[in-house]
Parts: C-alpha cells; sequence; structure tokens
C-alpha cells in the first residue's frame, strides 16, 4: 500500500479527472495546508514557508526549498509549497488534498532535520536513487500512521476516472 501511495502522489502523470471535487483557489490551499500543518506539524510553525505556483504534467504539489537559504540554520531557511495551477480546475476531495499536504509538509520536516551538506546533495541529485525511495517511503509511511490510509482509494479514484 505504501508504494501505491508513493506512485499516486509523485509519478503518475496527471491526467484529465472526472471526479473532480469543487473548484478551488490559491487562497483555499495554502489555507488547508496552514491548518494541516498546525494540526499535524505545529513543530514548523517557526519556519518560514512561502507558496509558489508551477505549470506541469507530473505533481500535483512539491516541496523546495531557497538555494540561496541552504548553508544557514533550518530556521533562517526558506521552505516551499509549489501548486500546481491544474489543481484549481479539479481537485480531489478535501480528505485527499490533506493526505497530499500532510506528504508535503513531511519533506518539509526532513528539510529542517537536514544539514547544509545533505540539502545540497538532494538539490544536484547526488543521492543514489535507492536512498531517494527510502526517504520517499518513510514520507509515505507518515502520512499513513497519521490516518490517511483509506484516502489512496479516492486518489486512486481521481487520477483514473
Amino acid at each position: 500500500m505504501i508504494n501505491l501511495f508513493y506512485l499516486v502522489l509523485t509519478i503518475l502523470p496527471m491526467q484529465t479527472w472526472a471526479q473532480c471535487a469543487e473548484k478551488t483557489q490559491k487562497s483555499a490551499l495554502i489555507e488547508l495546508f496552514e491548518q494541516t500543518q498546525q494540526e499535524y506539524f505545529p513543530e514548523l510553525s517557526d519556519y518560514e514557508i512561502r507558496y509558489r505556483e508551477f505549470s506541469g504534467k507530473s505533481y500535483y504539489f512539491k516541496t523546495d526549498f531557497k538555494r540561496v537559504t541552504i548553508p544557514k540554520s533550518p530556521y533562517k531557511r526558506v521552505y516551499h509549497l509549489l501548486i500546481n495551477r491544474k489543481v484549481y480546475d479539479c481537485p480531489p476531495s478535501q480528505a485527499a488534498l490533506q493526505a497530499i499536504m500532510i506528504h508535503e509538509l513531511t519533506h518539509i520536516q526532513y528539510y529542517v532535520q537536514m544539514l547544509g551538506f545533505e540539502l545540497s546533495l538532494y538539490l544536484f541529485s547526488l543521492i543514489p536513487r535507492s536512498q531517494i525511495c527510502q526517504y520517499e517511503r518513510k514520507t509515505d509511511e507518515n502520512v499513513l500512521k497519521m490516518g490517511h490510509a483509506q484516502v489512496l482509494i479516492e486518489l486512486r479514484e481521481w487520477i483514473y476516472p
């Protein structure tokens, strides 16, 4: 089940979905993200997380960090949640969105724990694929531990109508 969650969130290309929730806006997604952060990751409230949009075919949301802040203390780094514009027109349910956001917040939690050197390795894709798979698996396991396993079926139906 964990591998399925990884595939649903990070590998499968976005398609034209049939089971869309009501259209949404960036502000509503940011509000849900911040609520999810407060509920599941209150320890991240002292870190700067900014929101940006992107266009793409492979991801719904991504996390990133501002490159020039890598050498700084984790409290002085800038972390990003990137939102694919395609999600506005055809989002999954709130529960599915929250599960995806927990996944992304787990990434930010890991970034906060990394040294600047480790983030640099990640940035320049110098981490072996096997370690990246382990990292993604740990991220997905965290979502499941937080009680969002059932949403996998919903996400699958959203991607494959």
